[in-house]
């Protein structure tokens, strides 16, 4: 699969993200699901990686080795993809 196809693919499956985040119902969500990083502060940063594990696990890994205690959650070749679609997302209303 092309980095192309994996982008439009991507676009397909983040329509099914809410376009509205109510914090206490996001981290109710996160915490309700066992997510392990539902109490950070970066709620909001924490919840678009937990919706995005959730709606792209079938296509992506999203995770990657620790190193040492270092938990890099986002593969390299995917982490611009996910950032500049955060950035859209946060603009659409």
């Amino acid at each position: 699969m092309t980095i192309q196809n994996t982008a439009k693919l991507i676009g397909q499956k983040f329509r099914n993200i809410p376009k509205i985040w109510d914090g206490k119902k996001s981290i109710l969500e996160m915490k309700n699901a066992g997510y392990p990083y539902w109490k950070q502060m970066e709620w909001i940063d924490f919840y678009f990686q937990f919706l995005c594990e959730k709606c792209l696990s079938d296509i992506m890994d999203a995770h990657v080795p620790k190193y040492g205690k270092v938990d890099l959650t986002l593969s390299k070749r995917y982490r611009g993809i996910l950032k500049l679609m955060q950035r859209i997302l946060a603009v659409i209303k």
